[in-house]
């Protein structure tokens, strides 16, 4: 079983020490059947969250990275679908401020901000390349896509201050009158 890092760090962090030494014995390839650990408890809502929003979080500090280091090459993929290249330096920052808004959550509002920015951003750049041609550039968008849902859907249980937005069973509840 391979976990991200990050992953790990996040569990460590953010759950029970009997969970994080789960999955230590997993990783390990040490955990006997028997035990009272499972896969299905390890395997709870605030683990998949921060396993979803660590994974997100690595695709926009990479994607910040890249725009920084190949500014140019960045530049010119920008204008072949048709977005100005002085987006750049602004689309670095706001990569950049969308995970520390997440990640750190000062503000439940800011960071239920930052995951709609992130969202339609996802959501246009998957567009933008698909209507460009190049179905298989709009891949990562794709992956941050469910990446995304997944952290907001999951949200609610791994976070001290719940955002009124998260809460997925009331997503499926009928409105009342």
């Amino acid at each position: 079983m391979h976990v991200d890092a990050a992953a790990v760090i996040g569990l460590h962090f953010h759950t029970g020490p009997d969970e994080f030494i789960l999955l230590a014995r997993l990783m390990a390839g040490r955990h006997s059947p028997g035990s009272r650990f499972t896969l299905e408890k390890l395997l709870t809502a605030s683990t998949v969250y921060w396993i979803s929003t660590a994974l997100l979080s690595a695709l926009y500090l990479s994607s910040a990275t890249l725009y920084l280091l190949k500014t140019a090459w960045v530049r010119t993929q920008l204008s072949a679908l048709g977005y100005p290249g002085y987006l750049v330096p602004l689309l670095i920052v706001l990569k950049v401020l969308a995970v520390v808004a997440v990640l750190s959550r000062i503000n439940t509002p800011l960071s239920d901000l930052a995951y709609a920015g992130m969202f339609f951003h996802l959501l246009l750049a998957a567009i933008a390349h698909a209507g460009a041609g190049k179905p298989k550039d709009a891949l990562p968008a794709a992956i941050g896509l469910i990446l995304l849902v997944v952290s907001f859907a999951t949200q609610n249980g791994a976070r001290e201050f719940p955002s009124p937005h998260g809460d997925v069973q009331a997503w499926t509840r009928p409105a009342s009158h």
